[in-house]
C-alpha cells in the first residue's frame, strides 16, 4: 500500500479494511465467542488470532456462527497519542517492511 493509504488506515482504521485484516466474531455452540482475524480455514476448523496475539482453533462442529464485523482491531485515536512526526515515522517504517 502507498504511504497515504497507510496513514489513512491509521487515522481512520474502520473506514476501509484491508483484505485479510477483516475482524470476525466466532460464536461457539456453548455461547462463548472469539473476536479476531481469521488466519486460515479448513473444512473441519477455523484458525483465528485475537487482539492479544493469541491463536485459537475452533472446530467447525463447535462453531455456531462466524460473522464479520465492521470495526477494525486497530485502535482509534493514535493521532491523539502520537505526534505528527511519530505518525509519519510509523508510516515510513511500515513502508520499509515491503
Amino acid at each position: 500500500r502507498k504511504g497515504e493509504d497507510l496513514l489513512e488506515s491509521i487515522l481512520y482504521p474502520s473506514e476501509s479494511l484491508a483484505r485479510d485484516f477483516e475482524t470476525f466474531t466466532a460464536t461457539k455452540n456453548d455461547g462463548s465467542a472469539i473476536l479476531g482475524l481469521v488466519r486460515s480455514e479448513a473444512t473441519d476448523r477455523v484458525e483465528m488470532i485475537d487482539p492479544a496475539g493469541q491463536n485459537h482453533t475452533v472446530l467447525r462442529s463447535d462453531l455456531k456462527s462466524l460473522e464479520p464485523i465492521a470495526t477494525s482491531l486497530m485502535p482509534v485515536g493514535l493521532d491523539q497519542v502520537l505526534g505528527e512526526k511519530d505518525l509519519l515515522d510509523m508510516v515510513a517504517y511500515l513502508l520499509s517492511l515491503k
